[in-house]
């Protein structure tokens, strides 16, 4: 291996480099978008399963459909409420 490189200049050795270091950086970038979404697919499933987990809980305590549903809208409308405030410039940083 090391007589091949002796054998070539630099000038032949640049595009190889390049063309190398290329490949490798779109498979990260592959990779990384496919990593995300099997992260997001693993977050959605576990606020899934903690939602199932509360109604199963809601039922045990003998609420009724009407009430877990009250419940888990307040829920929903808080978490959306909070990512909305979460979002907006603060006072503060004005």
């Amino acid at each position: 291996m090391l007589d091949w490189l002796e054998l070539q200049g630099a000038r032949e050795l640049v595009p190889l480099v390049s063309v190398i270091g290329g490949v490798i950086f779109l498979t990260s970038i592959i990779v990384a978008g496919h990593w995300e979404k099997v992260r997001r697919a693993e977050t959605q499933a576990r606020v899934r399963e903690a939602e199932l987990a509360l109604k199963h809980d809601l039922l045990e305590c003998g609420m009724s459909a009407d009430d877990i549903v009250r419940v888990i809208e307040a829920g929903q409308k808080k978490a959306a409420k909070d990512a909305e405030d979460a979002s907006e410039p603060s006072a503060a940083a004005k």
